[in-house]
């Protein structure tokens, strides 16, 4: 549908149409609908002036693109890959902190210190393993010289052997509790060659790029390993990529489909930023009964905070080019769906079929052809002025 933006004369009465790019004359005779199939029930005369005054426009009805779009809620939180929960692996007693909240972090970077009897424990257990390792593998090896000098007998050989896979076990066993205790290699070796103290000093350490957002320890603090019942100790976040979560209710779920558009809006309706659908969930949350259709943005700017409630207008429509006119256009007579058309004495309703509402359009399957007259504005008042002429006895019904 295209306006026509200068007011032409409708026969001799001169109703106010909206007239196109090239002003073409808005002549009644060119809906000859009017006259053949559905014939109007009725007829308002009214002049152009009251036309006018009134907020009549005429428009000629076009093929439309059904881009439809659908509006829902959404709420914007932190990707569950770019978020971490800092819980300590042992317990201890807080000895120093490095960061607070609202820090920027590194992969790796020092978070805090704790004194750890555990690790201690742990350290002490790897070494003595380690040096019964050493002291075993060498027993080995003095045994492998001698048997093949033919001094010590293949028996002996074979027990120090045994004793060497054995203490190697051992020292695998110590190292691996170390490394469930979050100590990688370069801090056991940091633990068993530091000055004394250090091998019960754990470090927090952040495993990602990002802020600091929570922190929940202080100095001199008892904290329990998280296998124990500990708290986190850290909340480190990456905001400068977001999840939006739209809630995607049970009437809306034949229309929304991954790739499709979608615009985030603030409450003032500002779009805030734009993308496509990442991921439909196949399952319906219990209680709300209502799946969820992800979208996957970039926030380097900012503009989005988790926990932050939008507005998500999703682009659901197939781009199908139909005849539409707009819903505002489209009233009810005698039970009838009807536009009205303008006619030589003024304006009469034309019943239609309707199909599908996309956005602020409604499309028109019979009753009115592409480029014939309607009124586009102004249905509303022209149906009051026939429902008042019908009281009052003026027509025939």
């Amino acid at each position: 549908m295209t306006d026509l933006r200068i007011f032409c004369a409708l026969g001799a009465l001169g109703i106010l149409v909206a007239c196109g790019p090239q002003e073409e004359a808005a002549s009644p005779v060119e809906n000859d609908h009017a006259h053949q199939g559905n014939e109007p029930v009725d007829e308002i005369e009214i002049g152009a002036a009251a036309a006018q005054a009134a907020g009549i426009v005429v428009s000629r009805a076009m093929r439309t693109s059904m881009d439809e779009v659908t509006e829902l809620p959404a709420e914007v939180s932190f990707a569950a890959d770019r978020i971490a929960t800092i819980v300590p692996r042992v317990g201890g007693v807080v000895r120093s902190l490095e960061a607070t909240e609202g820090d920027s972090v590194e992969p790796g970077e020092l978070l805090a210190i704790l004194d750890s009897g555990r690790l201690a424990n742990l350290v002490s257990a790897y070494r003595s393993a380690l040096a019964a390792e050493r002291f075993a593998q060498g027993a080995f090896e003095r045994e492998r010289g001698l048997l093949e000098k033919g001094v010590t007998s293949v028996a002996e050989f074979a027990a120090a052997q045994q004793s060497a896979a054995m203490a190697r076990a051992q020292r695998e066993a110590a190292e691996t509790a170390l490394h469930a205790a979050g100590v990688d290699h370069d801090e056991i070796n940091a633990q068993i060659n530091g000055p004394d103290g250090a091998a019960g000093r754990y470090r927090i350490v952040s495993p990602i790029k990002g802020r600091v957002i929570n922190r929940s320890l202080s100095l001199g603090q008892s904290v329990q390993a998280g296998d124990e019942g500990g708290q986190a100790a850290f909340v480190v976040a990456d905001d400068t990529m977001v999840w939006v979560d739209i809630q995607v209710f049970a009437k809306d779920l034949g229309k929304v489909r991954e790739g499709q558009v979608v615009s985030i809006r603030n409450d003032a309706g500002e779009e805030l930023a734009s993308s496509d659908v990442t991921f439909v969930t196949p399952q319906l949350t219990e209680g709300s009964r209502t799946a969820t259709a992800r979208v996957v943005l970039g926030n380097e700017e900012k503009k989005l905070r988790p926990g932050q409630f939008l507005s998500a207008t999703i682009v659901t429509g197939d781009g199908e080019e139909v005849l539409a006119v707009p819903t505002a256009s489209l009233v009810t007579v005698e039970g009838q769906n009807v536009v009205f058309v303008p006619t030589d004495q003024g304006f009469a309703p034309r019943p239609v079929d309707i199909g599908r509402t996309f956005n602020t359009m409604i499309e028109v399957q019979g009753g009115l052809s592409e480029g014939d007259l309607f009124v586009s504005q102004g249905a509303f008042t022209l149906k009051a002025e026939l429902e008042k002429d019908s009281f009052g006895g003026d027509h025939d019904h």
